[in-house]
């Protein structure tokens, strides 16, 4: 379904509400959307410069490939059930 029909499927169901506490619900989010403030901003000092730090590193290159990570992770388990027999 494409999302001019949702948007028409959702307008009939509001319409057929009889429930006000779900058209209080509603409102508050529809209301809520047209405020809301971008997700970055409502990060912790500490949370904007650990993500600036990372995005630095990976302009330098200074990455490592997913594989790599998947493989280191694969043998870290490994080691753990071994310790855990």
């Amino acid at each position: 379904m494409d999302i001019q029909a949702e948007k028409y499927h959702l307008i009939q169901q509001i319409v057929n509400l009889q429930d006000k506490n779900i058209i209080s619900k509603l409102k508050e989010l529809l209301n809520s959307q047209s405020t809301t403030t971008d997700w970055y901003d409502e990060l912790t000092l500490s949370q904007k410069t650990a993500i600036e730090k990372s995005l630095k590193q990976a302009d330098n290159g200074e990455t490592i490939p997913h594989s790599v990570v998947k493989k280191q992770i694969r043998q870290k388990i490994q080691q753990l059930k071994k310790n855990a027999s």
